[in-house]
């Protein structure tokens, strides 16, 4: 009896902790030659369909920015994030759609 409770136990512990979503990704960022500033944004992952598509963080204050190295994990559309970033202007993209981000760390975040 004691075997059945326990594993029941941890199969509501798993549950739990999945359903509390994931923590902070630490990303490796490419190496940068004119880096900026590091700063937070929240805002929510959007999906563009031009120059093949491409996925964009847009913040809160509506500013647009093209991440460099966003996770595979975080390409859906709508997605609520908070982000940890670095300003690219040392890099261009064929998107142009904003500014170019590289990623130092990044969440979900409740809707």
């Amino acid at each position: 009896m004691m075997g059945i409770r326990t594993a029941m136990l941890s199969c509501v512990a798993a549950l739990l902790a999945a359903c509390a979503g994931p923590g902070w990704v630490d990303l490796e960022a490419p190496a940068a030659t004119q880096a900026g500033p590091e700063f937070r944004l929240a805002g929510r992952i959007q999906y563009l369909d031009l120059e093949g598509g491409l996925f964009v963080i847009r913040a809160e204050d509506g500013t647009q920015y093209n991440p460099l190295n966003l996770p595979a994990d975080f390409r859906i559309d709508g997605l609520a994030v908070e982000a940890d970033a670095r300003r690219r202007d040392d890099v261009a993209t064929i998107g142009m759609v904003g500014p170019v981000l590289e990623l130092l760390r990044i969440r979900r975040r409740s809707a």
